[in-house]
C-alpha cells in the first residue's frame, strides 16, 4: 500500500509572516501576524552540479524541498524550517516531470 511518508519522510514548518496596515484610525497602525502550517516534505541536498549551475547565477543554494503538489501554496515570502535551520525561497516551485505530482522548491539557508 503507498504511504505518502515514504515519499516525504521530513515534517518541515513554512512560517508566513503578514504587514498590513490599518489606515482607518488615526495615527494608522501596522499589524503583523504569523501563522505556521506543517508540512510533509523531503529535504535533499543538490547534486554538484545543480550547485554549479545556481552558483554560476551567483546565487547560493542549500537545499533542495520536495512537497506534494496538493499542499499549500507557499509564497514567496515565507521562511521553511526545518531541524532547526531556517531556509528562505530562491526560485518558484517547480512541477516536477510535468505530472502535477511533485513540485520541487530550490532553497537557501539563512
Amino acid at each position: 500500500m503507498y504511504d505518502p511518508m515514504d515519499e516525504f519522510p521530513h515534517t518541515v514548518s513554512v512560517i508566513r509572516k503578514t504587514i498590513t496596515r490599518d489606515t482607518s484610525v488615526y495615527p494608522a497602525k501596522t499589524i503583523e501576524s504569523i501563522q505556521e502550517f506543517s508540512l510533509n516534505a523531503l529535504m535533499d541536498t543538490p547534486s554538484t552540479s545543480e550547485s554549479t549551475s545556481y552558483h554560476q547565477r551567483n546565487i547560493v543554494l542549500s537545499q533542495f524541498m520536495y512537497y506534494p503538489y496538493d499542499s499549500i501554496a507557499i509564497q514567496k515570502t515565507d521562511i521553511i524550517e526545518y531541524k532547526g535551520s531556517r531556509f528562505e525561497l530562491i526560485g518558484k516551485p517547480e512541477n516536477q516531470g510535468g505530472q502535477d505530482e511533485v513540485l520541487r522548491l530550490p532553497l537557501r539557508e539563512l
